[in-house]
């Protein structure tokens, strides 16, 4: 094999094992459950916001001290394996039953600000005219058809949005998802070893990626 491959070869070699729907599991044995309530414990009283994906649910949860604040429901759930350079990535660590920590976006959240200058007469508010409208977070972050929940452990959670997206939106391009996978490839980016792909009605998937929050950890029940 020469030194040297090209970009394109490269790309070629990040593909993905076929993704299957997770098939229906067994209730966890009761050392397992005791591990999770021991886990959803200690994330209620972290003080920060995390995920639960929950299966039998078909919705992933935004949380925060034990509650739920937020559903997100998906209409499809798939699971694959990515393989890079021609081989299947694996992990020791299974995906169900466990804390997944430290996610981030992909592509990153673009905030659209609004800049207010003291005395300029533009933004002055008069009786007839207001001065300036706060933008309401739909209209600040323009979210994409598809984005992917990176796990610093291994796990990825794409998002595939279906149906228009409500209010602005994020345009990517093919070269722009070529290039994610170049990043996994040359290790910018941690390289995913299992992959869910979740399908959302575009206004559910448009929340989540609008309400996300900074690096919160995923606990996988059924």
């Amino acid at each position: 094999m020469t030194a040297l491959l090209t970009a394109g070869t490269l790309l070629a070699m990040a593909g993905c094992k076929k993704a299957q729907e997770p098939t229906a599991y067994p209730a966890p044995p009761p050392e397992v459950q005791a591990r999770i309530s021991e886990q959803r414990s200690e994330m209620a009283a972290s003080g920060f916001f995390y995920l639960e994906l929950r299966l039998s649910d078909h919705a992933i949860h935004l949380c925060h001290s034990g509650v739920s604040l937020k559903r997100y429901p998906y209409q499809k759930l798939e699971i694959g394996n990515p393989r890079v350079w021609l081989f299947q990535r694996h992990t020791a660590k299974p995906w169900l039953h466990a804390v997944w920590t430290d996610a981030t976006l992909a592509p990153e959240r673009d905030i659209k600000r609004i800049q207010i200058i003291p005395g300029d007469e533009r933004t002055r508010p008069t009786p007839e005219i207001a001065g300036v409208i706060p933008p309401t977070l739909e209209e600040i972050i323009p979210v994409p058809p598809v984005y992917r929940i990176n796990f610093k452990e291994g796990l990825t959670v794409e998002v595939q949005l279906e149906g228009p997206i409500p209010y602005a939106v994020k345009e990517i391009s093919p070269l722009q998802e070529r290039l994610q996978d170049l990043k996994e490839i040359f290790g910018f980016t941690p390289a995913a070893h299992t992959q869910l792909r979740a399908s959302m009605k575009a206004a559910d998937g448009a929340a989540l990626y609008r309400s996300f929050p900074d690096l919160p950890e995923l606990l996988v029940v059924e």
